[in-house]
């Protein structure tokens, strides 16, 4: 029960991480389909551990198996669930890295840069080490050196794997924010263009309901511009402790989960207020002075 405690402490680690990819909404149609694709094959292998995790304990509670054949199979089952564990975690990285490429292109000599190419450095290296680790699995032929395997896997993710996953993520997040907040604000715009004219040519039979939706969408377009800036400002400040030698960890602010916060707030802000616009859509057809 031990190795499968340690094992589901590792899944349960991984399904925690993969949450947090699913909060960044895609920009594009082609991000949106390449998202769901990776969210579907990483729910199939955390599926497909689970199901590895219950066989291997089926196996071993199995007291007419000769205890020759239980070994054998055992051994053959943990390495089927780190090879899966494995896999996933190569999942994790690729969706990642996708998230980070298709970032802005930044000037080499910006904060932004330096972030960038850190990540995706340290991506290499995870992709490294999981390889390494899988050569291992495969040349492993005791139970007690599986278990290590899986001990030392699931050390390697605490020790900082699931930490720089998380800011990474929260990094790729701040520009899917500052996207839909440059769109939300062309539409405001577009919005009192629009309203603008139709009060000039006397269409509307009452502006004054639009007039406070309008300030509520404006409000909130505010605010999330306002939390968008206190994140981009504490993640991409220049700082004295920072070298061409600062690893990309080092380079981010302590308060990782708040500014993670923070930014899902101003994604909501916005959501809410292409809510009132809608609404604003809704009230116009039906104030129409024919």
């Amino acid at each position: 029960m031990k190795n499968k405690a340690v094992l589901n402490l590792m899944i349960s680690a991984m399904i925690a991480t993969m949450a947090l990819g699913a909060c960044i909404v895609p920009v594009s149609a082609a991000t949106a389909t390449t998202t769901a694709t990776t969210t579907r094959v990483l729910n199939v292998n955390i599926n497909s551990i689970d199901t590895k995790v219950n066989q291997l304990m089926d196996i071993r509670g199995d007291q007419s198996i000769p205890n020759d054949t239980k070994t054998s199979e055992e051994i053959a089952a943990q390495q089927d669930i780190l090879n899966e564990i494995i896999a996933l975690s190569n999942n994790e990285i690729s969706s990642v890295k996708t998230k980070l490429k298709n970032l802005p292109t930044f000037k080499k000599d910006s904060k932004e840069y330096s972030l960038q190419s850190n990540y995706l450095a340290e991506l290499s290296s995870y992709s490294e080490y999981f390889a390494k680790e899988s050569v291992v699995v495969s040349s492993t032929a005791t139970l007690p050196q599986l278990q290590t395997v899986a001990a030392n896997i699931k050390t390697f993710r605490d020790a900082g794997y699931n930490d720089e996953i998380y800011n990474m993520i929260t990094f790729s997040l701040l520009y899917y924010d500052e996207s839909i907040i440059s769109t939300a604000r062309n539409r405001l715009s577009s919005v009192l263009s629009d309203l603008t004219t139709l009060e000039n040519a006397q269409l509307l039979s009452d502006s004054s309901v639009l007039d406070g939706k309008v300030g509520q969408a404006t409000h909130l377009i505010g605010d999330a511009s306002s939390l968008h800036d206190q994140v981009s400002q504490a993640i991409l400040q220049p700082s004295l402790s920072d070298s061409t030698t600062t690893t990309a960890s080092s380079t981010l602010s302590d308060n990782a989960p708040e500014q993670r916060s923070m930014l899902e707030k101003s994604i909501t802000d916005i959501k809410d207020a292409y809510g009132f616009f809608i609404e604003i859509s809704n009230n116009i057809r039906s104030q129409f002075a024919y």
